[in-house]
């Protein structure tokens, strides 16, 4: 881009120029280098969020197009931004790819860097859900009447009594199933939905779900009958 400036001063209106590469540059050196990442894979190789920029930079960068070659078709700026475009319209409406590539590089590239993006929350979530579980764990190993804090009386006693409240009749097993399975998606999608405020209920889901589980596994560990539990999980 700074190869346009010295070649825009030689005309009367050059000052205008000047003023329009000055203030629209960083969005092309924007685009330019988001259409150097996405490289010959187009949007696919990029974030979600990058390629919502990528597609706003190009709408952008066309209408700079049409300004420029409406007012100083002439000068190098329209030259550079047709390139620019060209470039854009090529990464932004590439011809459809078999589905079969397109899920290949779903699986070799997208969800890689989806994780590796998301590493330092996966990895907060996971030291809040299994440090909780396993402080609560030793806890209640150690002193089980701590269990009657967070675990439902009726529970503790079975378990007092060397038995596991896991153990559901035949006929019943399908209804239960569907219900914790209703249970585990309710906290799962909570815990996402909720993380627009500030991520602190995420938190608090995380942390209790830790806790009574790792309380239940303590619980169930200091009476001999873990391996039941985790038969059953």
């Amino acid at each position: 881009m700074s190869s346009l400036l010295p070649g825009l001063r030689h005309h009367g209106g050059a000052m205008r120029v000047d003023e329009f590469v000055t203030r629209r540059r960083p969005e092309w050196e924007r685009l330019e280098a988001l259409l150097h990442r996405a490289g010959a894979g187009g949007p696919l190789g990029l974030r979600a969020r990058e390629v919502l920029s990528l597609a706003a930079l190009y709408r952008r960068a066309t209408a700079d197009l049409a300004r420029a070659q409406r007012d100083w078709p002439t000068e190098p700026v329209a030259s550079y931004l047709n390139g620019l475009v060209a470039r854009g319209h090529a990464a932004v409406y590439r011809p459809q790819r078999e589905a079969g590539k397109e899920l290949g590089i779903f699986y070799r590239r997208t969800l890689p860097q989806t994780y590796r993006a998301a590493a330092p929350f996966l990895l907060a979530s996971a030291a809040l859900l299994f440090g909780t579980a396993a402080a609560s764990f030793f806890a209640v190993n150690l002193d089980p009447q701590l269990a009657y804090a967070f675990v439902p009386g009726e529970i503790v006693q079975k378990v007092h009594n060397h038995e596991l409240w896991t153990q559901i009749a035949a006929a019943d097993r399908p209804f239960m199933s569907g219900l914790i399975m209703t249970n585990n998606l309710r906290v799962a999608i909570g815990a996402f939905a909720l993380g627009v405020l500030a991520g602190l209920p995420t938190i608090y889901l995380l942390m209790t779900n830790g806790i009574q589980v790792g309380g239940l596994l303590g619980l169930t560990h200091a009476y001999g009958i873990s391996g039941g539990l985790l038969d059953f999980v």
